[in-house]
Order: C-alpha cells, then structure tokens, then sequence
C-alpha cells in the first residue's frame, strides 16, 4: 500500500483467541509429573481504516473516553478531528504555523497542540473543537505530554533546550 502525505491509518491489535494456543508438555526426568507451559497469543495487527485528513500529518492522539482522534497538519496548520465510531474526519481547527506535537487530557476533554514556528500551544476544547487560548512558550515547541490527574501540561522546546 502506498502512503501519500494526506493519510492517517488506524491500526488496532485484536487477539484472536484467549486461550493459549499451543501446550508443550514437558516431563522432568526424575520425576513422574507433567507441567504445562503456555506460548503466548500473538495478536493479529490489521489496517482498519485509511482516512484523508489535512497536509503533511504529523502526529496522533486519542481520547478513549470520546473515541475521537486528534492528527496535527503541519502542511495547513491544522488539527484533524476524527470519530472513531465512523472513521470520518468531523471537524478540522485551525491552530498556529506548523503544528507538531499533540496530547490531550481525557479529564477535561482538552487537547494542545505544540505550534513549532510561532514558539505557542494551542489550547482546544474538545467539547467544541475550537481553539480557546494560544500560550507562548519557548523557542521550538516540539513535543508535549499531559498529566490528566494534575492537569498540568509539559512542553519541550527544541532550540530553547527546555
């Protein structure tokens, strides 16, 4: 399959049975019984969905409890919204110049996107899909992660070295 620059592809991992799939039996020599040792389950990994979303997509994030996923754009400055009970793009938000790391906290329903040439985050309600605050940052946002039980957010900034 050919990937162009405007596809997301959600994979997911099913294991196909829970019980083991083969038993060895082995029997110690000195003794006269038998223990069981269980290989595990591989999982069967499949494509489930090729869905078009904006240019040049970057990175992912998924919010378990609504089923949607966020893929921010660096190519349009965006974020694509995704339902996962459909497999549709919902919703695209405009956020700032070149988009590239994405979290979100399930809690709050609120995802920020790490906005790399304009130095900001850009703070998104996922109620809404709206973007509520841009917040300056360092030089380079590259990466963020999300603490959900604090509800504090963490920004590396990759020429600032912070």
């Amino acid at each position: 399959m050919r990937l162009t620059q405007r596809t997301v592809i959600l994979v997911t991992a099913a294991v196909a049975s829970f019980a083991p799939v083969t038993m060895v039996t082995a029997i110690p020599a000195a003794a006269s019984n038998a223990t069981a040792t269980p290989y595990a389950v591989t999982p069967a990994i499949r494509v489930t969905a090729t869905i078009p979303v904006g240019l040049n997509p970057v990175q992912v994030a998924a919010n378990s409890r609504t089923n949607t996923i966020y893929v921010t754009n660096d190519g349009d400055n965006t974020v694509s919204v995704i339902s996962g009970h459909t497999n549709t793009v919902t919703a695209t938000i405009p956020v700032g110049s070149a988009p590239r790391g994405i979290t979100l906290n399930p809690r709050t329903n609120t995802i920020y996107v790490t906005n790399i040439e304009d130095n900001t985050v850009s703070v998104i309600s996922g109620h809404t899909n709206t973007v509520t605050a841009t917040v300056p940052v360092g030089a380079s946002p590259f990466s963020v992660a999300a603490n959900p039980r604090t509800n504090t957010i963490y920004v590396a900034n990759e020429v600032a070295s912070t």
